[in-house]
């Protein structure tokens, strides 16, 4: 329910972060190229400062560079399709009568192209860029969009074989850009909110598990309740 005070995602954040590790990755960015993962400073008016520390020399940073973008072209080739579509003879006659077409080819040639809207193959050589330099990233799914978010921005439980159990991303937004609904709850007309999403791995009574997604301000629920299936999570 909108409103309702719960578990304090703000705490959750802090709670999963390893500031060891964060020193660690600063280091490694230094090593390549330091705008992947700069140093953060002291906050200012809520949102936290970065400084970044430049390299005597561009070793690194051309070698971070050549592999991301070259990783990026052979996984998700921009004139090949990457997959394919493995189907039984019902599960292409039922594809054909619903979209109208029998060609598998066009439908994965058409799934392969939304790839490239809206900017999303530079989200992907982000994404590579930070797999090289941090170990890992998270990618989120919306509206035919990518976006990339690094370590600063989220912290992640996982069990002894590291499968993720929760998962905390921290945001900073203006008011305005917030529903009209939800600044009247948090009692802000203007300004910068952090905005925590949590994105918690549930077990359901048959032994397996979905993803569960709801959002926070100023430790607040703001109503959002989404529920996904496992493989269909957009995180």
């Amino acid at each position: 329910m909108t409103g309702v005070v719960s578990t304090q995602y703000a705490s959750l954040f802090e709670q999963y972060r390893d500031a060891g590790l964060l020193q660690r990755i600063e280091q490694y960015a230094r090593w390549t190229s330091p705008s992947v993962f700069a140093t953060q400073q002291v906050e200012s008016h809520g949102t936290p400062n970065m400084m970044v520390q430049y390299d005597s020399q561009s070793v690194g940073a051309y070698a971070l560079n050549k592999l991301s973008t070259k990783l990026t072209r052979t996984l998700f080739p921009a004139n090949t399709p990457f997959f394919s579509i493995s189907l039984t003879d019902e599960e292409q006659k039922a594809i054909a009568k619903r979209e109208g077409s029998d060609n598998i080819v066009v439908t994965e040639n058409a799934a392969c192209k939304r790839l490239f809207n809206n900017a999303s193959y530079a989200q992907l050589i982000q994404c590579i860029r930070l797999l090289i330099v941090t170990g890992e990233c998270v990618l989120y799914r919306y509206n035919d969009r990518l976006r990339v978010y690094s370590l600063r921005d989220y912290s992640i439980k996982r069990n002894n074989v590291g499968e993720v159990l929760d998962l905390v991303i921290c945001e900073i937004k203006y008011v305005e850009e917030l529903p009209l609904n939800v600044r009247t709850l948090i009692r802000e007309t203007k300004g910068k909110v952090k905005m925590y999403t949590r994105v918690h791995r549930i077990t359901n009574d048959l032994g397996g598990y979905y993803w569960k997604v709801t959002q926070q301000i100023k430790g607040l629920d703001i109503g959002t309740n989404e529920v996904y299936t496992d493989k269909l999570c957009p995180y």
